[in-house]
């Protein structure tokens, strides 16, 4: 079912997205213009890339009646990304976590094999991380906001920055899939498509 049209008080399913961000939609263009000054800035947001966002395990803010997994991520630029030991030190730092870890990786909703978000977690605690608890290859419940990057295995291009509408479709599309089983069919055709063979 359709989260329900962002615009004030409109109880109607949204079924026509955002032409520019794509992160909420409407169910007439009458309620998507009349929407548009408060959409306005969350709309940019959603369309600039960055190389790293974090996922609150709740919703900090909404501004409509239903919330989405986009509701909970926010934008967080790193300066040191690419260097593990970096990126885990200025993570520590700027989000005042006590410990930075790999806590889950999962792969995209549009099939790619050669890059995964890579998932940092810390031990300080917090409220069970539903949508990327869904959406890890480990199977095991993820608590507390986690920071977000994409990675992939060595010799493999990856692109450094995304939006946060590509992020929240990923976490969406684990919804009503099984995080452990699609990153082991995206492991199994990367390793085979390496071997030379396609199935």
């Amino acid at each position: 079912m359709a989260p329900n049209c962002p615009a004030f008080d409109c109880p109607n399913p949204g079924r026509i997205p955002c032409p520019k961000c794509k992160s909420v939609s409407y169910c007439s263009t009458n309620c998507q213009k009349s929407n548009l000054p408060s959409h306005e800035q969350s709309c940019v947001a959603a369309a600039s890339k960055h190389n790293c966002y974090i996922v609150r395990a709740s919703p900090s803010t909404s501004t409509s009646t239903t919330t989405s997994v986009s509701d909970q991520i926010e934008p967080l630029h790193l300066e040191h990304y690419g260097n593990e030991a970096a990126e885990v030190k200025e993570l520590r730092t700027r989000l005042q976590w006590s410990s930075a870890y790999e806590a889950a990786k999962f792969y995209d909703h549009t099939g790619t094999d050669s890059w995964y978000y890579y998932v940092y977690g810390h031990s300080d605690g917090g409220p069970k991380n539903e949508a990327v608890t869904r959406a890890s290859h480990t199977g095991k419940d993820i608590h507390g906001d986690v920071a977000i990057i994409r990675s992939g295995p060595a010799g493999y291009d990856t692109p450094e920055t995304f939006t946060k509408t590509e992020l929240a479709n990923a976490l969406e599309f684990y919804e009503t899939r099984s995080g452990r089983k699609i990153f082991n069919e995206r492991e199994k055709n990367r390793f085979m498509a390496k071997m030379g063979m396609r199935f």
